[in-house]
């Protein structure tokens, strides 16, 4: 972390602040919702892929508010001086948002451990709350002008996301030696899900402009990179089951930003992105209060979301 500051300071020294030099500073102010849902995935045995269990957790949608913060340089398209060729078109976006609590969906809960193994076997439905959720992102690249205000740009990003669902009462629908087909209107809760995510990728986006009040910017991520992990509370069986770390899968994330700039320093941003992840693994603990046991590559977690926001940023520097 100190090396990155030192790396920022000494840019930001070689090239004072002023209209020639091109810095560009931007805070701002998101909300928008996420549509979408988490997958609590248990698999069958350590090398296959078919499930023996799967929760599925909605949010649809969930709202969020948020903030926003970046740096960008420019500077002039030809230049002597070393320093500024190398780092010209470099910049530094980060974000967080923080999800609103409230009702998403309907949490449901399916097994597959009665013969034959492919037909589902238990079925359960749940009124699903989001307690908590934060998701938060560092973008760190460098962009190519192509042609006028056309611009190529590569970049890394790391996502963070956080979230804690509670699932209460439900709808069950189980073979008779297990109780058979019955309603719960109990308010109490009766599972409870947390599931963290750490991703870095890299990623490609172009950046066009319309005329001196619009602009776009689309982009693309994708990564196998991937850290997850998750805690699951049975509370009517007390048992708990932890999957801690899950690794690696196939994260997708395609988006764009249209842009509207009333004046030189205020714009307003329109976003849509979709975020996909598959294949993430990892060994599972089932905890109950005398024992522990420990399932190797059977845990796994799953997600995919929509999410439509707008900023409102303030833009100083030039």
């Amino acid at each position: 972390m100190k090396n990155c500051l030192f790396v920022l300071l000494l840019i930001l020294v070689c090239f004072p602040g002023n209209a020639q030099n091109g810095h560009l500073f931007s805070v701002g102010f998101s909300v928008g919702f996420l549509s979408g849902a988490s997958d609590e995935i248990v698999y069958r045995s350590s090398s296959a892929n078919s499930y023996m269990s799967q929760l599925t957790w909605p949010f649809t949608p969930l709202f969020y508010a948020g903030i926003d913060a970046g740096f960008n340089w420019q500077g002039p398209a030809d230049s002597g001086n070393v320093f500024q060729a190398i780092f010209s078109g470099f910049f530094l976006d980060a974000n967080v948002k923080f999800g609103l609590p409230g009702e998403t969906g309907m949490m449901e809960d399916r097994d597959w451990i009665r013969q034959p193994t492919w037909a589902l076997s238990h079925l359960s439905v749940h009124d699903n709350k989001i307690e908590s959720a934060m998701l938060a992102g560092v973008d760190l690249g460098k962009s190519i002008r192509l042609y006028n205000e056309f611009r190529l740009s590569v970049f890394l990003s790391y996502n963070m996301m956080y979230y804690e669902f509670a699932a209460r009462g439900g709808t069950f629908l189980y073979p008779e030696l297990d109780g058979g087909h019955f309603y719960d209107p109990s308010p109490e809760n009766v599972v409870t899900y947390k599931q963290f995510w750490q991703i870095l990728s890299p990623g490609l986006s172009f950046y066009g402009v319309f005329n001196d009040y619009f602009d776009i910017e689309i982009f693309f991520k994708a990564t196998p990179l991937i850290m997850a992990s998750s805690f699951d509370e049975h509370l009517s069986r007390t048992l708990q089951i932890i999957n801690d770390p899950m690794y690696y899968g196939l994260y997708l994330e395609p988006g764009f930003v249209f842009t509207f700039r009333p004046a030189s320093n205020f714009m307003l941003a329109l976003s849509l992105n979709y975020k996909n992840i598959r294949g993430t693994r990892g060994n599972s603990r089932y905890r109950y209060p005398d024992n522990s046991t420990t399932y190797r590559n059977v845990g796994g977690a799953e997600y995919s979301a929509f999410d439509l926001g707008i900023t409102a940023k303030i833009g100083f520097g030039g």
